[in-house]
């Protein structure tokens, strides 16, 4: 593992693809369940993206503060990362899909750790890393669990829904983006569940549509006292909801690639490859709340973030001039740090490793 902490690489696209009837252990935020499956996947979306026009409008620049590099694999301090947690006060959490661990990095540190995790639990695929009153609360194949941020484990939460994505309201109900195997018309966008487990209500209307096993329906959650906001992954599309569960709004993300993938997402020699294998462009790669602010990560060669207010008006966008190219986002977080925004997250590249990126408005 190495710390670069220069104007450095990155950027990237992410791939989507998944087979019928596979049971999908990887249930993160980054699709696939193999380190290696990158090498091997088709450039079409890719290469849409790096030819594409970039946004001509007014773009304020992000400075890269901190870059830790490690190998895919097992190879350096991870196997396969899936999301990553800022916590107020202290260290980045990082779910690894595959070690079946949580990793952290302390503000400052030029490695990543592994969480020492204590207790009965174990973790198993996990996907969603979030904090929540200093606790960490991840996603697995068995539900939702609770941990101190030592390690010590402190209760699982059945929810019995296979989680693509999950968000933490601050008074601890939480709102899960659930996948289905059996898709019916009668199926939510996100079911709403107390601390512990318990189904509380559901609502959000799917697309649904036949031979993409739900990715068209993945989405990224984030949670208000008040709202929830849920942005499309495969589709550059925002929703807001009342924590009643009723629509408010929606409203577009827009970059001039879209366009293009909007024409690859409907040619079935791109979304239907072969027999039992379907995949959809992506356009976003994560979502964060902070204040009165939506903060969307899109799906881009060099890192691109675009500033909502709540009414669906952009009122920033940020970019990175960082000379090298990644291909996936595996995590995305933000915080306002005296008076500037700070921007984390996790690029992987075509040469098989992932890097923890750290930028600064």
């Amino acid at each position: 593992m190495k710390i670069i902490r220069k104007i450095a690489a990155l950027s990237l696209t992410a791939f989507a693809m998944l087979y019928a009837g596979c049971t999908g252990k990887s249930v993160g935020e980054s699709s696939g369940s193999a380190p290696n499956s990158e090498a091997g996947r088709d450039d079409v979306e890719y290469q849409a993206k790096i030819s594409s026009k970039g946004y001509t409008g007014d773009v304020r620049p992000l400075t890269q503060i901190r870059r830790i590099e490690s190998s895919l694999g097992g190879g350096g301090g991870w196997v396969y990362p899936v999301s990553l947690a800022a916590s107020d006060h202290g260290p980045l959490f990082i779910s690894d899909n595959n070690a079946h661990l949580i990793h952290y990095c302390r503000p400052d540190a030029d490695s990543i750790q592994t969480l020492s995790l204590q207790g009965s639990a174990k973790l198993s695929w996990p996907g969603t890393i979030q904090m929540w009153r200093d606790r960490i609360l991840i996603s697995d194949n068995d539900g939702l669990k609770f941990f101190a941020r030592d390690g010590s484990f402190e209760r699982l939460a059945r929810v019995y829904y296979q989680i693509h994505h999950f968000a933490v309201r601050p008074d601890g109900v939480i709102y899960i983006n659930p996948m289905f195997r059996k898709q019916k018309a009668s199926d939510p966008l996100i079911v709403e569940v107390d601390g512990t487990g318990k189904r509380l209500k559901s609502f959000g209307a799917r697309l649904n549509r036949a031979n993409l096993l739900g990715f068209d329906d993945q989405v990224y959650l984030c949670a208000k006292a008040d709202v929830v906001i849920a942005a499309f992954q495969h589709r550059p599309v925002v929703r807001i909801y009342s924590t009643a569960g009723d629509f408010i709004r929606e409203f577009n993300v827009s970059h001039p690639s879209f366009s293009g993938l909007d024409t690859l997402g409907k040619d079935q020699s791109f979304s239907h490859p072969g027999p039992d294998k379907y995949r959809l462009p992506t356009y976003l790669s994560g979502a964060r709340i902070i204040g009165e602010r939506l903060f969307i990560l899109l799906d881009l060669p060099q890192p691109e973030i675009v500033e909502f207010d709540f009414n669906g008006a952009e009122m920033n966008r940020y970019r990175a001039a960082l000379p090298s190219l990644a291909k996936a986002y595996r995590g995305f977080d933000v915080r306002r740090i005296n008076g500037r925004y700070v921007f984390w997250l996790i690029a992987s590249d075509r040469q098989d490793s992932a890097s923890l990126i750290e930028l600064a408005s």
